[in-house]
C-alpha cells in the first residue's frame, strides 16, 4: 500500500513524501528489489530538482566536469546508485535497476575519483607539516587519548574520555570507578608505548608471535598478571 502511494506521490512531483513512504517500506521489506530501486529513483529525483527546481544536466549525457554539483547533490546521487546496486544484489534480473545503475555508475566513478584526488591533496599537505609543529603535536596527543578511550569503551569500559585522560596524565585513581577499568587504561597505554618505540620506529620489520605476546603482556599486566603474555589454555564461550 505504501509503495503504491509513494509511486503516486512521485508521479505528482511530491518526491519528499514519496521518499518517506519508500524508506518505511524498505524497513518492512529490506530485501525487496523493486522497493530498493524505487528508493534510488526517489533520491535521484530529489537530487535533480534540489538546485532551486532546475534540473541538473548531470543525467542528460554531459561530462561530469561540466556540472556543478553541491556536496548534498553528490551524496544523493551516491546513495541512489548504492540502492540500485542493492536492488541488483537482491534480484539480478531487475531490468529497471540494471538500467539505472548502468546510467549512474560512470558518473559515480567520476565523483569517487574526484574525492580520492581531494584526499590525496589533503594528505600531501599534511605531510608538509613539520613534526615539531605545535598544532600537530597537540592533535597527536588528543588522538592518542581518544584511541585508548574508544578501544576500551567498545569492550565495556565505562570511563569517560576525560576520566581516561586524567588516569593517563596523573596516574591517580578516579572516585567511583573500579580499579580494573583504570588498570585497563594503563595496560593499553603500556602496549601503545611499546608499539610506538619498537615496531613502528625505523624501517618496516616483520611482526612475529613474540611481538604479539609482548603487546598482550602489556595489555593484561595491570589486569591479569597470570594470563599476561601467554596463550590461552582454556575454552572461551562467547554469549550474545
Amino acid at each position: 500500500m505504501s509503495v503504491l502511494l509513494a509511486i503516486k506521490h512521485q508521479a505528482n512531483g511530491h518526491s519528499e513524501a514519496a521518499l518517506k513512504l519508500l524508506k518505511h517500506a524498505a524497513i518492512l521489506d529490506s530485501q525487496n528489489s523493486a522497493i530498493l530501486n524505487l528508493l534510488g529513483e526517489a533520491f535521484e529525483k530529489i537530487m535533480t530538482t534540489s538546485n532551486k527546481g532546475q534540473r541538473s544536466s548531470l543525467l542528460v549525457g554531459r561530462d561530469i566536469q561540466e556540472n556543478v554539483l553541491s556536496p548534498e547533490q553528490s551524496n544523493m546521487l551516491l546513495t541512489a546508485e548504492s540502492f540500485y546496486t542493492k536492488a541488483l544484489i537482491t534480484d539480478p534480473s531487475n531490468v529497471r535497476a540494471s538500467s539505472n545503475r548502468r546510467r549512474t555508475s560512470p558518473i559515480v566513478k567520476k565523483l569517487d575519483q574526484q574525492r580520492f584526488r581531494n584526499i590525496d591533496m589533503k594528505v600531501a599537505r599534511f605531510y608538509l607539516v613539520s613534526e615539531s609543529d605545535p598544532g600537530l603535536r597537540k592533535a597527536k596527543i588528543e588522538h592518542y587519548f581518544q584511541h585508548i578511550y574508544h578501544s576500551n569503551a567498545i569492550e565495556g569500559n565505562t570511563l569517560s574520555l576525560a576520566q581516561t585522560r586524567a588516569v593517563l596524565e596523573t596516574r591517580l585513581a578516579i572516585g567511583g570507578k573500579s580499579l580494573q577499568e583504570q588498570n585497563e587504561v594503563l595496560g593499553l597505554d603500556a602496549a601503545f608505548r611499546y608499539l610506538n618505540t619498537t615496531l613502528l620506529s625505523g624501517s618496516s620489520t616483520p611482526i612475529f608471535l613474540s611481538d604479539i605476546m609482548e603487546l598482550h603482556r602489556r595489555v593484561l599486566s595491570f589486569v591479569d598478571l597470570t594470563e599476561a603474555g601467554r596463550l590461552r589454555q582454556t575454552q572461551v564461550r562467547f554469549v550474545r
